[in-house]
């Protein structure tokens, strides 16, 4: 409204509001002002051109006079846009910004983490390391569209393979669960971080300097509730039902469909059910398919790593014949379908830093004293 202040014209702090619409009204004392010689009020100055003063988060630091903490009303921002209470706990305030600030830093951590993998692990070449994870989510919807189109079997087996229920399991030689009984599955490099000791040998040289995948906890990915239950690595089984991941976690998370040292070979050596003949035992076990197959393509990233494993079963049966490869796509129960797919691969979750799974949704066992054998 003026292009410069007023002589002696002194402004108050915004402490009184309009009863109506609950903004501030401007209010001016004029002191010794040489056009007048007694006190006026310049009242609400409406002007559409005047300058909003813009507002911050840290308004909510600074108490309005006249309003009790006891019982506040809403401000008009916040840092995130939403309603803030005025007269809101300072505290309550600062853990806000603190979450903000861990969840920033966290993400920030997970991008490293997969530049580094990317940027240092032989098998990645060709990914871009500055894109980080980005380059994972690309590489996943490309690994899921060389599967289609479907016929109308292949269809129907992927959809009742997505409804089954799957387990992610992880081995280990002690019980290392928290106090309130879950646990946190920590990637090698922060047990190095921490301080904490672990079979080092359990961490193979090729996944050091080939792959790359310190920065990331596993676990082992099944179909169905009968899952092993010893391991090389261990006797101390802790598992989660894969829904029981919150998407969010599960979103930063990838999936690796087989050993990828050793991504040219069947996990198994028995013949499985499901072939029907010589043809198809070499096809199965020394194929093209195998031959040409490379790590990369055996990539899945976050929620749609089912439908991925699903859609490499589908690629494999291909080079079946049709008797084989008709009695892959009639599977119906989960026995049959954790058959099948720890036939064809052995996926592995890899979770960025680490994961925790709380103690309702924990499934632990610790060893028991019958004979077993290692896998």
């Amino acid at each position: 409204m003026f292009a410069h202040p007023i002589s002696g014209v002194k402004q108050r702090n915004e402490n009184i509001e309009d009863q109506e619409t609950s903004r501030p009204l401007l209010v001016h004392s004029v002191m010794n002002s040489p056009k007048s010689s007694s006190t006026e009020c310049w009242g609400r100055m409406r002007s559409p051109r005047r300058r909003e003063r813009t507002e911050t988060w840290l308004d909510a630091f600074m108490p309005r006079p006249g309003v009790s903490t006891l019982n506040p009303v809403p401000s008009r921002l916040n840092r995130n846009g939403k309603s803030l209470r005025l007269g809101e706990p300072l505290q309550v305030v600062l853990a806000n910004h603190s979450h903000s600030h861990e969840h920033n830093k966290k993400n920030a951590d997970i991008q490293k983490i997969y530049s580094s993998m990317i940027g240092k692990g032989r098998v990645w070449q060709g990914l871009d390391k500055c894109m980080g994870e980005k380059s994972v989510d690309q590489l996943s919807l490309k690994n899921i569209n060389t599967a289609y189109p479907l016929s109308k079997p292949e269809q129907q087996f992927l959809a009742l393979f997505c409804k089954q229920d799957f387990y992610l399991s992880h081995f280990s030689n002690s019980d290392f669960r928290n106090e309130d009984g879950s646990v946190d599955i920590l990637s090698r490099d922060k047990m190095v971080e921490r301080g904490k000791s672990f079979a080092k040998n359990n961490t193979e040289r090729l996944d050091i300097e080939c792959f790359a995948t310190t920065g990331f906890s596993f676990m082992g990915l099944e179909c169905g509730n009968t899952s092993k239950k010893y391991s090389r690595f261990g006797n101390y089984v802790y598992k989660v039902k894969f829904s029981d991941i919150d998407k969010k976690t599960m979103s930063r998370a990838f999936c690796q469909a087989c050993d990828f040292g050793r991504f040219d070979e069947r996990p198994i050596d028995k013949i499985p059910d499901f072939l029907s003949g010589k043809v198809d035992y070499d096809a199965f076990f020394e194929g093209d398919n195998l031959k040409e197959r490379r790590p990369q393509s055996l990539v899945f990233k976050g929620n749609e790593v089912i439908k991925g494993l699903g859609l490499c079963i589908i690629k494999d049966s291909r080079y079946l014949t049709d008797k084989s490869k008709s009695n892959i796509l009639l599977a119906r129960t989960p026995d049959e379908f954790n058959a099948i797919l720890n036939s064809f691969f052995r996926p592995q979750m890899l979770f960025p830093i680490s994961i925790h799974i709380p103690s309702d949704k924990l499934i632990y066992s610790k060893p028991r004293d019958v004979p077993h054998f290692y896998v």
